[in-house]
């Protein structure tokens, strides 16, 4: 099957051929996209005929599933599942001064879509905390990050990344909705970064085990329809670019992902908090490194189609190289012990 055929089965898939979906052909779909250049309004139209309902989704299989699950693979998931659960409540409250700043009724008419997906994600999490993982919602969820460490130091990892830097971004927009230059910093930070790195590459992570064991049916009908939504925002966020890229702002995009690279490596990289030991079923033909490569590719993707030139995107790609190993050697330093990346790694050379 070509990419355009995988392309236009994912883009007419409903929600119930979701759970049967390979994650990859959703990133297919993303790739096919980029390379026709979706204007906001045809994104408009996709957003209208792919639109889909929480509570159409059925997570009984989900909660007996989840209950025989193994206490090292709920210990895995868990955290990824509450960083998706708070990552979206947070782009939910912020989005909004981006929407009001966009520079065109097409621009905005469609952010305000991407709007209510953000919403609709955060209430998918939510009804899967409740009726799955039997947790009461966002403030349980907030309250049990913050009892970790997870999300309440501001100055490290995600907590920084999602209640610092993106709400300082956004909030400079809010204050100064007609500077078009901090409305292309905010595009650069949420959808370069915070979607079209860090949630494409723990999307495809998750689904990829649940795909594994072939449980959670619920869940992956869900979150991969999800992934498709974000498609949609990955790719608006090249085309915005690309219009920044056309009114001369290009060294603008490169230094602030630059600027915010740092803090999303850590949030994948986690050098500030132990990492449990990954039960070695859980990884079977994955290297815990492709991940974070996946993840920078992603980035090269999505600046090339909005017309950066090759130089400075090797530069980010050094920086973010660099930084993972900088924190290699930090968690190794705090803890004592190699990072399970390296550890992996050490394990299959012996």
């Amino acid at each position: 099957m070509s990419d355009a055929d995988v392309a236009r089965t994912v883009e007419e898939a409903g929600l119930n051929e979701m759970s049967r979906m390979d994650i990859d052909d959703v990133y297919t779909l993303m790739d096919v996209q980029l390379r026709e250049r979706p204007d906001p309004m045809t994104l408009y139209r996709r957003w209208e005929k792919q639109n889909w309902s929480v509570f159409d989704l059925d997570f009984s299989k989900d909660a007996s599933d989840w209950a025989m699950f193994p206490y090292e693979f709920k210990e895995q998931l868990v955290l990824g599942f509450r960083g998706f659960y708070l990552g979206e409540a947070a782009v939910t409250d912020t989005l909004s001064p981006m929407v009001h700043a966009a520079p065109t009724d097409a621009d905005r008419q469609f952010l305000a879509t991407q709007l209510v997906d953000e919403a609709r994600h955060t209430i998918f999490f939510d009804r899967f905390f409740k009726e799955v993982l039997q947790e009461e919602g966002l403030e349980e969820s907030r309250r049990v990050t913050d009892e970790i460490g997870y999300t309440s130091n501001k100055e490290k990892g995600f907590a920084r990344l999602f209640y610092r830097d993106l709400v300082d971004v956004t909030d400079a927009v809010r204050l100064d909705p007609r500077d078009y230059g901090k409305w292309v910093d905010s595009i650069v930070l949420y959808h370069m970064l915070i979607e079209g790195m860090l949630a494409l590459a723990g999307q495809r992570r998750i689904l990829q085990v649940a795909r594994q064991f072939d449980v959670l049916p619920g869940f992956r009908a869900g979150f991969t329809a999800v992934t498709r939504d974000e498609s949609r925002h990955v790719n608006y966020g090249v085309y915005a670019l690309s219009v920044a890229v056309a009114e001369g702002l290009t060294d603008r995009i490169v230094s602030t992902a630059s600027r915010y690279l740092d803090a999303t490596c850590d949030v994948v990289t986690r050098p500030f908090r132990r990492i449990p030991p990954v039960p070695e079923a859980m990884l079977q033909g994955f290297k815990i490194r492709d991940g974070w490569t996946f993840s920078v590719g992603q980035l090269r993707k999505r600046l090339r189609g909005a017309g950066i030139g090759d130089e400075p995107i090797a530069g980010l790609e050094r920086q973010w190289l660099d930084r993972i190993e900088a924190n290699l050697d930090e968690y190794e330093s705090r803890f004592g012990e190699p990072h399970p990346a390296r550890l992996q790694e050490r394990n299959a050379v012996a």
